[in-house]
């Protein structure tokens, strides 16, 4: 879908949009009342997410010799994993102490900021 047109703005803004966007799915995960509304949100999170990472892609080919790329989307790939690791850690790390829901919206809003 991300490719059948082109995008206002630059690669890094495009970016930074659809993270805050897939974030802002995942934090309705915590406060939706139904099944249907849960599968319909994080589809929706999921398409948003294959755009965030073809434009972090493309904004790396752009700023990375091509002989430095393989390095850097090993780089890029594991810091992503970093960043869901810390994410899914804190997250259940408030379970102990606060609701399923609220521990979801925390782990969300970490994950993009």
């Amino acid at each position: 879908m991300y490719g059948l047109r082109t995008w206002p703005g630059r690669l890094r803004t495009q970016s930074m949009v659809l993270m805050f966007a897939v974030s802002a799915c995942l934090a309705a995960v915590a406060v939706l009342p139904g099944v249907g509304w849960l599968l319909a949100v994080l589809g929706v999170a999921g398409v948003l997410q294959a755009g965030a990472m073809l434009t972090r892609n493309l904004s790396l080919r752009e700023v990375l010799p091509p002989s430095a790329l393989a390095a850097g989307y090993s780089v890029m790939y594991a810091a992503v994993g970093a960043g869901y690791a810390a994410s899914g850690s804190l997250a259940g790390g408030l379970l102990s102490v606060v609701s399923p829901s609220t521990a979801i919206w925390r782990g969300s809003v970490s994950a993009c900021c």
